[in-house]
């Protein structure tokens, strides 16, 4: 985001894809980048009825909770067109919405992909979970400063299934 090292870029895009130009033209205001789009794809003649939301980059998770409870509540206002004051008022507008809200992947890192982390992905409507795996020896997530090991891969894996998560890698 804007206080990012990397300046309008998450540290794993280049900030020239598409969905990130859009994000650095809507200042990276999740509600005026969904409204944005939503809109743009109306004008171009398409029905927006079903809407599936991507949380890219980053590590999501590890930002503070009233960052992420933000910015999930404003993805799905941007469906209803209600200001909610929780997630769960937010969750519950959207599903009344024309745009229905039909998955949230959010990409993440085995580190941050633990029950507490699962619980509240689900809480926001979460379907699909991308595990950030760089490699599967030791050797090289331990050389690369991964912050995990490969047995936190695979449990990650496993906890997110049993939550009932999609998994992408």
């Amino acid at each position: 985001g804007p206080d990012s090292d990397f300046e309008y870029s998450t540290q794993a895009y280049t900030g020239y894809e598409p969905t990130s130009m859009r994000a650095i033209r809507a200042r990276y205001n999740p509600y005026s980048q969904t409204r944005g789009r939503v809109d743009q794809l109306r004008r171009l003649g398409h029905s927006v009825d079903k809407v599936e939301f991507i949380v890219m980059g980053g590590t999501f998770m590890s930002l503070d909770a009233e960052y992420k409870d933000f910015f999930i509540r404003n993805l799905h206002d941007a469906l209803s067109g209600h200001h909610s004051s929780s997630v769960a008022e937010a969750v519950a507008f959207s599903e009344q919405s024309r745009t229905k809200c039909i998955g949230i992947t959010i990409e993440t890192r085995p580190d941050y992909c633990l029950k507490p982390h699962l619980n509240e992905m689900l809480s926001y409507g979460c379907t699909r979970i991308e595990i950030g795996v760089q490699s599967v020896y030791e050797d090289v997530a331990r050389d690369t400063n991964r912050g995990h090991t490969v047995a936190a891969v695979c449990n990650s894996f496993q906890l997110a299934k049993d939550c009932g998560f999609k998994i992408v890698t």
